[in-house]
């Protein structure tokens, strides 16, 4: 009756997540340790030993981490070259792949080393760098079994997420590629859990392709670890959560401190492909599910909810067949499901949870499954950090962000001169005297902008030199790969180096990784910066008008004062609160470049102690742009 669920189970381990940390205890410094590549090859072999898994089943994928300053492959530091088991096992290139047999189905994973090709130091070392090369070597082994009669499941393993992945020389992505050879997932790692749990992520093409992307939280400080199961083509996983296992000495304590179901069908409703319920009817109304255990199972069964959940009132519920066992006591499971009885319906949307019972009557409980009878997905719900880390593709954000911090830049700069010289140069005069032409409150502002484009020529020219210098000069030059190496030069437009393996000048590397060093520097300390000098300019002038026009009044009432005069705006507390938060500004300053900030701010220094105001008054002899200095 079950002929058709029968299999048989291969497990083969994948390691898509960064293999070692690349990093100093104080994080100041990150490159290759061969210590640390040392004890990755002692825990691997220990997990050989202790699984009984050949090591030939295991398959390691470089990481962003793995190639910190590493300038050539198969070089004195490339460690991966020497200690992974990808190496071990002499497989080379950056592109290798394993195909199983499982009855009618072949099952084709495919690995792919994203990693750029010289891997500069963190942290400029963050995206995924494809080559047209790599790209070509992917599309063979992923058209592998087309000519094949047989059927065929797709997955695709890497490190680094495809937002997080920049095209190649000719702009092709892997994506391109995923949805063409129809892949059903492809497994990544890079993130960790550091912007959320369900980094996961649907993709649908133009031309109606589709796959998914899984994100893998990471081991070293989460300790997860992922199951994913094949069920007639479709893919089902479960991360467990080991954080609590860290003191467990071998395999056989985890297994025995810990039970777990994974229900490999009906899908969730969350993590399916469209097309998952178009197959053979008599395959898909099933519920099956695999239990990992130590203990003797004796049966299990299933239960289905209504979405929301109502756990007193299960809508269905029935005994499951088991239909194997295997040595290490993975338990499988399967029973009908009538899915036609459940389209249809007021709800399209129902939950499932297998209830496994030992031979001591104790219930090993799978998590609630939403299955989908309508065969549509159920969105998933983001979090920003996750909708931002998964939903946009970063490389084509850099030059976008970059243009517009450089375009306020010199908008700060040059907007007051040209207004002042369009504008405030055709007759629009000022001064407490004379007879205004358009409301107050309107000359004021433009006094204000007069006041901010007069205020110092010098200081507008260090800002105007920093700017251009920043956009068309190197920011720093430093030791990308080590002592033994030339120095590079960074720029917005990526590293530059000289005589590197004798290839010349190499232009270019890591864009847009070094994004994660232009755009806070630009947003977090130049543009504050900028703000603060420019609203301590606006704010000196509105105390300056503020003060004459008090004067007037004051002269006029004189007569009636009988107390000391007390203002606030004299007392200049909003001049206070911004160097308050300017304080903080130089805070985020003194890890990039405290000195351009220290002589911008002291070159500038009569803005904190001023003792006078710049008015501007109409004569025929004077322009509007000309200064008069009035002593309160």
């Amino acid at each position: 009756m079950y002929t058709h669920t029968k299999r048989n189970c291969g497990v083969n381990p994948l390691i898509p997540f960064m293999l070692v940390d690349g990093k100093s205890k104080d994080l100041a410094t990150m490159r290759q340790d061969e210590s640390e590549w040392l004890e990755y090859k002692d825990a691997l072999d220990w997990v050989v030993s202790q699984s009984g898994l050949p090591m030939q089943i295991f398959f390691d994928v470089r990481g962003n981490h793995d190639k910190f300053g590493v300038p050539e492959i198969g070089g004195h530091l490339d460690y991966y070259a020497k200690y992974s088991i990808t190496a071990r096992q002499n497989r080379s290139g950056p592109v290798h792949s394993i195909t199983l047999q499982n009855g009618d189905w072949k099952h084709l994973f495919v690995g792919i080393d994203l990693s750029m090709e010289i891997g500069l130091r963190g942290p400029c070392n963050v995206f995924g760098h494809p080559s047209d090369q790599t790209l070509d070597l992917l599309n063979k082994e992923l058209s592998k079994w087309d000519n094949n009669n047989q059927k065929v499941t797709k997955i695709v393993f890497g490190h680094f997420p495809t937002s997080f992945i920049a095209g190649t020389e000719d702009g092709k992505r892997p994506e391109e590629l995923f949805g063409r050879h129809n892949i059903l997932a492809y497994i990544c790692g890079h993130l960790h859990y550091q912007f959320g749990k369900k980094l996961f992520k649907y993709h649908m093409l133009n031309d109606g392709k589709e796959f998914w992307e899984w994100e893998l939280g990471d081991w070293k400080e989460n300790r997860v670890a992922r199951i994913l199961a094949i069920d007639n083509g479709h893919a089902s996983f479960l991360d467990l959560d080991l954080l609590g296992m860290k003191e467990l000495d071998t395999g056989h304590e985890l297994l025995e401190s810990k039970d777990f179901i994974l229900i490999t069908y009906p899908l969730d409703a969350q993590k399916m492909q469209r097309q998952g319920y178009a197959l053979n009817g008599s395959v898909n109304d099933f519920v099956r599910a695999l239990v990992f255990t130590q203990r003797e199972v004796t049966s299990a069964k299933a239960v289905v909810y209504d979405f929301p959940c109502c756990p007193e009132n299960p809508s269905e519920e029935f005994m499951l067949e088991q239909l194997s066992v295997d040595v290490d006591n993975t338990y499988y499971f399967a029973a009908p499901l009538n899915l036609s009885g459940y389209y249809g319906t007021s709800r399209n949307r129902f939950l499932l949870k297998v209830v496994a019972f030992d031979s001591s009557g104790k219930q090993i409980e799978s998590d609630l499954r939403l299955f989908s009878s309508d065969g549509c997905i159920e969105k998933l719900r983001w979090s920003w950090s996750e909708y931002f880390c998964m939903d946009f593709v970063l490389e084509a954000l850099y030059p976008l962000f970059l243009r517009a911090a450089f375009f306020m830049l010199l908008g700060f700069l040059i907007a007051p001169k040209l207004y002042v010289f369009f504008v405030l140069k055709k007759g629009l005069t000022f001064g407490p005297s004379q007879k205004k032409k358009s409301p107050s409150t309107w000359n004021d502002i433009n006094e204000v902008i007069a006041y901010i484009e007069n205020a110092s020529t010098t200081t507008w020219l260090m800002e105007l030199i920093l700017v251009l210098y920043l956009m068309f000069m190197p920011w720093f030059w430093g030791s990308i790969f080590g002592d033994s190496y030339p120095l590079g030069s960074m720029s917005v437009r990526g590293w530059s180096v000289n005589n590197l393996s004798s290839l010349g000048l190499k232009q270019g590397l890591g864009v847009p990784d070094v994004m994660v060093i232009v755009l806070p520097f630009l947003y977090h300390i130049l543009l504050p910066l900028f703000v603060f000098i420019y609203a301590l300019h606006a704010e000196r002038a509105f105390v300056c008008i503020h003060m004459r026009n008090d004067k007037h009044r004051k002269s006029m009432e004189a007569d009636k004062s009988v107390e000391p005069y007390s203002c606030k705006v004299c007392a200049r507390w909003s001049r206070k609160a911004l160097l308050f938060i300017c304080l903080g500004v130089l805070c985020l300053h003194a890890q990039v470049d405290t000195f351009v900030a220290i002589v911008i701010i002291i070159f500038h220094r009569y803005l904190f102690f001023p003792s006078e105001c710049l008015l501007f008054r109409r004569s025929s002899k004077m322009s509007p742009q000309q200064l008069v200095c009035n002593e309160f």
